[in-house]
């Protein structure tokens, strides 16, 4: 018999030992507890069939994320008061996952139909939720809160519930749920928590394998959202870790900022984030092409380039119109989505860099390397604080050249003698093959 086994998981275990386990951990979640088995049973029952796939197959990948799902999304040990805040979402993904089957199965059987399910997860949905009402009506005020690890933790936890309350179809569920913030509040003292409707809690978010990229002012690494029984793949920016109450207000105001222009055509969509986790988090839409100066290849500097510098002007544009500048902009910053289309990124993070500079020697190399994209002006009055939007129209037009030369402008001149060579007034050389009309630009 082929074995199947799941090399994304530590020590490259058997399926059938990780499904066993699965089945052990979900008496620790009572409230789940069927609704996970009913899912772990397909699974048992499809193994043999999926094991016979080659190992890239498309069906045997899907069955295999089914069970990367339930490890690190569904079973994971958690306070009583976060499984009251998840149970919602943590249902809507079962239910996602058996849908999952359904297409493993129809390929396995031959286009017949999958299970009929849908009865016994409504009725097992019900049957949980009561579980999870008498296991939170019967906890103290003290265990749901001393169970958690810190009062940051119980803040977040408070966020996702209140945001929990805002989509909530079940009366009984948003009753509990209510009682529940409300008496944890006033037992917390939390009187000062603010609740933003585009908070993400961590809980949601399934990374993906491997290291995050690191930029100016964070980490950059891929995940699954969970969200409304949905799953879309995003970016998730982690910003360097700082501990001053100053930076939670900082990435707070960001987000609210951002979340004003995510239904910008040019402007990166904000899903969400955090202001209140360590580290603190950015959730946005993927930009499935990566950033402009990558997916502008020789090929398409003819035919795409202009267009998408255009609507990376009509981006900053954006910005400008709402009174920000974005203040570090080069084609790191300006991201290519699905549809083939610019946009802006990362601005903004003053604070962030700044703190980021302090904490990380990959930021402070890539704050002294970014004179490369600012003008005279602002390198002469380096510490002046109003608006430079002229700034950004000269970093933009630094971008260009960074597009057509494939390398940061100036080349492999030295840092500090860019410096030089801008205060002196030199402009950037003309780069080879660049037309008149081009340069005039």
């Amino acid at each position: 018999m082929v074995e199947l086994r799941i090399a994304r998981l530590r020590g490259n275990p058997p399926a059938k030992a990780v499904l066993t386990d699965i089945r052990s951990k979900c008496n620790r979640l009572p409230e789940l507890e069927k609704l996970c088995l009913g899912v772990v049973d397909r699974l048992e029952a499809l193994h043999d069939e999926v094991a016979q796939y080659r190992t890239d197959d498309t069906l045997r990948v899907k069955y295999i994320d089914i069970i990367l799902i339930l490890v690190k999304r569904i079973v994971r040990r958690k306070p009583l008061l976060t499984r009251l805040a998840t149970f919602h979402s943590a249902a809507l993904v079962i239910r996602r996952l058996h849908q999952d089957l359904d297409d493993v199965e129809t390929v396995l059987r031959a286009g017949s139909e999958g299970q009929e399910w849908g009865d016994q997860w409504e009725s097992d949905r019900t049957e949980q939720f009561s579980i999870l009402e008498n296991l939170v009506q019967n906890a103290t005020d003290r265990h749901l809160v001393r169970e958690i690890k810190s009062h940051k933790m119980v803040q977040q936890v408070l966020m996702k519930l209140h945001k929990e309350l805002g989509g909530c179809p079940f009366e009984t569920h948003c009753q509990l749920m209510r009682a529940t913030f409300d008496r944890v509040c006033a037992f917390a003292r939390l009187d000062d928590v603010q609740f933003p409707d585009w908070y993400i809690s961590a809980d949601d978010l399934m990374f993906e394998d491997g290291s995050g990229v690191s930029g100016a002012f964070g980490e950059v690494r891929h995940a699954m959202w969970f969200h409304a029984g949905e799953r879309t793949r995003v970016m998730v920016k982690q910003l360097f870790q700082n501990s001053s109450v100053e930076t939670d207000q900082d990435t707070f105001e960001q987000c609210q900022l951002w979340e004003k222009l995510s239904d910008s055509d040019h402007i990166l969509k904000f899903h969400g984030g955090s202001h209140a986790s360590k580290p603190q988090y950015y959730v946005c839409e993927y930009a499935r092409y990566g950033n402009l100066r990558d997916y502008l290849t020789d090929e398409k500097l003819e035919t795409e380039m202009w267009p998408l510098f255009l609507q990376a002007a009509e981006g900053l544009k954006t910005l400008h119109s709402h009174g920000i500048v974005h203040g570090a902009l080069k084609c790191s910053n300006i991201l290519v989505d699905a549809s083939r289309t610019a946009k802006i990124a990362d601005f903004g993070f003053t604070s962030a860099r700044m703190y980021a500079v302090d904490l990380n020697s990959d930021a402070a190399a890539a704050s002294t390397s970014a004179v490369r994209w600012k003008p005279k002006d602002l390198l002469e009055y380096s510490d002046s604080t109003g608006p430079q939007f002229k700034a950004d129209s000269y970093s933009l037009g630094m971008c260009m050249i960074e597009a057509l030369t494939h390398q940061a402008p100036f080349g492999m001149v030295d840092d500090t003698e860019v410096v030089e060579m801008i205060l002196r007034g030199e402009s950037h050389p003309r780069p080879d093959g660049v037309s008149d009309a081009v340069w005039d630009l």
